[in-house]
């Protein structure tokens, strides 16, 4: 049987790096296993996009090392895991869960009575 690789994708609110529960999950992100290890998504490697909750993952997978990344949006700074992604074995019928991707809107946006905020990570 194959491995499953498994996580969230989050909006870390307060920039901590953990999730807390009242910290939403982010749908629309591209998580991949990066197999030359140079952070982009190449062709031949396998992706998966969070759906509602930020949950993503990967099944059936060979017993094996993987390297687990997300493609980074721009407007976003990543808070979670701190190496920017997660090297993982995975044996047969395993699975590996809790690999959770934080990040953290470098430009946010509101109003306070007559006020225009803006404000910025940088």
């Amino acid at each position: 049987a194959g491995g499953t690789i498994t996580g969230v994708k989050f909006e870390d609110r307060n920039f901590d790096g953990k999730r807390q529960a009242t910290e939403p999950g982010l749908p629309g992100w591209t998580i991949f296993l990066d197999q030359d290890h140079d952070g982009q998504l190449d062709a031949n490697e396998l992706a998966d996009d969070t759906v509602g909750g930020g949950v993503y993952s990967f099944t059936n997978l060979v017993p094996g090392e993987y390297r687990v990344a997300e493609v980074l949006k721009d407007g976003w700074v990543q808070t979670a895991p701190a190496t920017s992604f997660y090297d993982v074995t995975v044996g047969s019928g395993e699975t590996r869960g809790g690999l959770d991707f934080g990040n953290f809107p470098t430009t946010i946006q509101g109003t306070a009575g007559d006020d225009h905020i803006l404000v910025r990570q940088d």
